[in-house]
């Protein structure tokens, strides 16, 4: 089951993606979806750990660590902060962006050392990345055991760095700077007169780049599939700290039929940093059977500038992927977006939800409203409050700025405190959904309140562009 998983994962969880081709004569270099850069994710602290007690061998503080995971990618661990409440790790580290609906993944876990004890689950957490950055790039998640809450906490920060052609980026220390500084990208998409009977064959090809080693699927003979000039259409990415960025080993593309291996071809680190773009695409013969394969490589490094967080100063880590924080810039704040039109949100009505029952005292039916905050801008839309309804109708409307169709749309749905006790207004969920997300479904969709779990609670929104931009 676990390796089923996995490998579903490899292909279909972000930042993986699998397409299929439904247009043969379509090129796959059309239609590749790169990655947008790195995200770099701090885990700041957390608090509200509690101690377990144990029959005759008093109280266990615990020995915290975490676990995080950006989509599917490597598990990266945090030291262990021994016997605390409320541990301080300001750790870091880099993973591959495509995607504002990665999932960030956090696991506490109580380190145990004695042989026969396994480590404890505390709780996980689950927040996308493009969430995270409407919370103001830094925010303190709740755990959860069992989808029950577990009063423990972790805060966590979030920066974006975008990729550029300019290769500046190699230039940093190895000795001073742990971070991820590039990516190459390597892509087969497919080979051409490949020298074996039709009935044998069954193509694949390996590719190396220093201790990075890749394999495309395998071809095999098949009716409506061309063997002989088979179709891979496979990408892979080398994300590239500085040690990586200035080797010097040669990209190497070997093809197999089988076992067999029917030729080599290099690419070399120079003859990339060289080309346009630092981009090579091209058709180079390979072997001496008269077999020629079409491919892309390309080496991208990072912008300096990038979306910042303010988080306490980030040390530098022994872990397997220790990443300290990037070093301060004085550089210039990037000029602002400009909008590509206006966007209408409104609040049309929700159901499902519960009237609370009280002992001696009227049932409580819910007062209603909305609290709709429009990606990073500060303003929070209020709606106004339907009065004992579990089926609450808005139907109000507010304008935003758009930029993009990954702006957040985030919803807070509140029941109003009308004796305005020290308790205040008591938060029935949460709705999240892009402006992207929210078109596709038609302008119009009901999403599901979420509390830590599900809700059996609904909210409609509708989304309306009604101003688009001109063209300039």
């Amino acid at each position: 089951k676990q390796v089923t998983h996995q490998s579903l994962a490899a292909m279909v969880v972000l930042p993986n993606r699998m397409l299929y081709k439904m247009d043969l004569a379509s090129s796959y270099l059309d239609t590749y979806h790169a990655p947008l850069g790195i995200a770099r994710i701090t885990l700041v602290e957390g608090r509200g750990f509690v101690p377990e007690k144990r029959s005759l061998r008093g109280v266990d503080i615990p020995d915290v660590y975490c676990l995080t995971t950006v989509g599917y990618s490597d598990v990266w661990r945090t030291s262990t902060i021994k016997n605390s409440l409320t541990p301080q790790w300001n750790e870091c580290a880099d993973f591959l962006f495509t995607d504002h609906q990665q999932i960030i993944k956090i696991q506490a876990w109580d380190e145990d050392t004695g042989t026969l004890d396994a480590d404890d689950f505390l709780g996980d957490s689950k927040i996308s990345v493009g969430e995270l950055l409407l919370r103001g790039r830094s925010m303190e998640t709740q755990l959860y055991v069992d989808e029950q809450e577990s009063g423990a906490y972790v805060t966590l920060g979030c920066e974006l760095s975008e990729w550029t052609s300019d290769l500046t980026s190699f230039q940093r220390s190895p000795d001073e700077h742990k971070t991820l500084c590039g990516l190459m990208t390597i892509i087969v998409t497919r080979a051409f007169n490949i020298p074996v009977e039709l009935v044998k064959a069954a193509s694949y090809v390996k590719v190396t780049y220093g201790e990075n080693v890749f394999f495309t699927s395998q071809v095999d003979h098949y009716p409506g599939i061309d063997a002989i000039n088979p179709q891979y259409d496979c990408a892979f990415h080398i994300p590239l700290t500085p040690k990586l960025a200035n080797g010097t080993d040669d990209v190497v593309f070997s093809l197999y039929n089988n076992q067999d291996l029917l030729g080599t071809m290099n690419v070399t680190k120079e003859s990339i940093t060289s080309a346009p773009e630092n981009t090579i695409t091209e058709r180079r013969p390979i072997g001496e059977g008269g077999a020629s394969l079409e491919f892309r490589v390309s080496l991208q490094g990072l912008k300096e500038k990038v979306s910042r967080v303010t988080l306490p100063a980030v040390p530098s880590m022994e872990v397997d992927r220790s990443l300290p924080p990037m070093k301060p810039e004085e550089e210039e704040v990037p000029s602002e977006p400009k909008p590509i039109g206006t966007v209408r949100v409104t609040a049309v009505r929700g159901r499902g939800f519960k009237v609370q029952k009280r002992f001696m005292k009227k049932d409580d039916i819910p007062d209603l409203y909305c609290n709709v905050k429009f990606d990073s801008e500060d303003y929070i839309w209020r709606t106004s409050t339907i009065r004992n309804s579990t089926t609450p109708e808005w139907n109000e409307s507010a304008d935003f700025a758009l930029l993009n169709h990954d702006q957040i749309i985030d919803l807070d749905l509140f029941d109003e405190d009308r004796r305005k006790s020290l308790v205040g207004d008591e938060k029935m969920g949460n709705v999240t959904i892009s402006v992207g997300e929210l078109l596709l479904a038609g302008g119009e969709a009901e999403i599901e309140v979420k509390k830590g779990k599900s809700s059996g609670a609904f909210v409609t929104l509708r989304c309306d562009v009604v101003e688009p931009a001109p063209y300039s």
